[in-house]
């Protein structure tokens, strides 16, 4: 806001505030602020900022550093578009983080701004701002995109397409599910990234092997998905996805994810184990000796 009088020469007073996101005692100091302005005589001009696109984003990052070389900036300011959704306070306060964090730093030998790129998508999520936008949009969504969500949500904070796509063959059909093909998962997953509830990876972060992989942006997102599910229902459908991923995945497939899947079979609690029959019962405990096993071979090889 720029404010003026004809007895003083023209001062500035610069304040941000996000719509959706400004709470109520800073919107009634902002408009104390107007009213006594405009008792005093003083012009108020009120600018909106809107959110940046990539481009813009890229801009921003260039300008900010001095970058000359825009071309090798464009993959940091993809990951920052992603993280703070071109919002400009959010942006700065993301790259501000990464400065005390080190993941940039400025070289004084070669006189120019270095990062890890790599490092930084899988050290960072979604600023606080930007998330709490992000949970507003998670309670608009469709039934049948949060039918997809919940079961992602059983498979950890990150997932591949073909664990989702073997739980919701078996499982799609549920009550409080919506069945679907997987074209039309694709596509929900597609949207969930577009609206950044997660993010694909492809960081070399996790060991890709065969089909697309996903990672929630935050936790707490992940854990909304499955916020309307009651607890008795949740244990049983954690069960049921670690059951079904356990009885339809190879060998090598099964090693890679083992932890979850002993993580959703025993969550199943006592309700859903205790009325097993014997034949499964001795299944769920061949499948927790291989978590072990393979906990003591990774404490081993540190």
């Amino acid at each position: 806001r720029r404010s003026s009088d004809s007895r003083n020469s023209p001062t500035s007073h610069v304040s941000s505030r996000q719509k959706k996101c400004a709470n109520e005692k800073l919107i009634s100091r902002i408009d104390k602020w107007k009213k006594k302005a405009e008792s005093c005589g003083l012009s108020i001009t009120e600018v909106a900022v809107e959110n940046l696109d990539l481009k813009g984003t890229d801009k921003f990052i260039t300008n900010l550093m001095s970058l000359e070389d825009v071309d090798d900036s464009l993959p940091l300011a993809e990951v920052c578009h992603q993280r703070t959704r071109g919002n400009p306070l959010f942006l700065y306060n993301f790259l501000h983080l990464l400065w005390k964090e080190k993941l940039i730093d400025f070289n004084m030998g070669c006189h120019r701004w270095e990062w890890d790129l790599e490092n930084i998508a899988a050290r960072t999520v979604v600023t606080h701002n930007a998330l709490e936008l992000l949970l507003r949009d998670f309670s608009h969504l469709s039934k049948e995109v949060r039918s997809v969500l919940v079961l992602s949500s059983c498979l950890g904070s990150c997932f591949s397409e073909r664990c989702l796509f073997l739980v919701w063959d078996k499982m799609g059909v549920n009550s409080y599910l919506h069945q679907g093909d997987r074209t039309k998962i694709r596509q929900i997953l597609a949207k969930a990234e577009e609206k950044q509830f997660i993010e694909r990876v492809t960081d070399g972060t996790y060991k890709l092997r065969a089909g697309r992989h996903y990672r929630w942006t935050h936790d707490r997102i992940m854990d909304l998905a499955i916020s309307n599910v009651p607890d008795d229902a949740l244990c049983a459908l954690r069960f049921e996805v670690g059951s079904t991923l356990f009885n339809a995945l190879n060998e090598v497939e099964l090693e890679e994810v083992i932890f979850t899947v002993a993580n959703l079979v025993n969550s199943g609690g006592r309700s859903v184990l205790g009325s097993l029959e014997g034949s499964r019962r001795l299944q769920l405990a061949r499948l927790n000796l291989l978590a072990a096993r393979r906990a003591v071979e990774l404490l081993a090889f540190n």
